[in-house]
């Protein structure tokens, strides 16, 4: 073993032994700690998300409505000129301006179908990981250690 290697080593069982002297000392692991500093900050962050999740939800309904708003305005729009191409007698329809016609009903339509999907969508439910899970780990290490620096 070389002296770079020792001295890693005694670092760390210096490490470890201020560890338990800090455990004895407090009268508690830091584990403990660990896990209420955890729990307080998954706190802050389930209330910081479902407050913006919230923002969102009505930002986007604002915007569902706008969209709803405009699909029924282009709507409008695309029938009218879809009644004016059908009014065209046959060789307009074949010609330039009724090719043109047709590609702008064609992309009134499209626009349309986009403003409807985003009118209808709807903002998933806020789902956050379970911090039981966590916590009960940090719970179950924190007995552990009480047990191995008692016995």
């Amino acid at each position: 073993m070389n002296n770079e290697r020792r001295n890693r080593i005694n670092l760390l069982i210096t490490q470890l032994t201020d560890m338990q002297v800090d455990i004895v000392a407090e009268g508690k692991a830091p584990i403990e700690s660990l896990r209420t500093k955890v729990s307080n900050a998954w706190t802050e962050l389930v209330s910081k998300a479902e407050e913006l999740h919230q923002q969102l939800v009505e930002a986007f309904d604002d915007l569902k409505s706008q969209c709803d708003e405009l699909a029924g305005e282009v709507e409008q729009i695309k029938d009218e000129e879809q009644e004016a191409y059908d009014n065209m007698p046959e060789g307009l329809q074949q010609g330039e301006r009724g090719q043109q016609a047709s590609e702008a009903i064609e992309n009134l339509d499209n626009a349309l179908t986009a403003l409807q999907e985003i009118a209808n969508f709807d903002v998933p439910d806020l789902e956050l990981p379970d911090m039981e899970d966590v916590l009960g780990n940090l719970d179950t290490a924190s007995d552990g250690l009480d047990s191995a620096v008692q016995g």
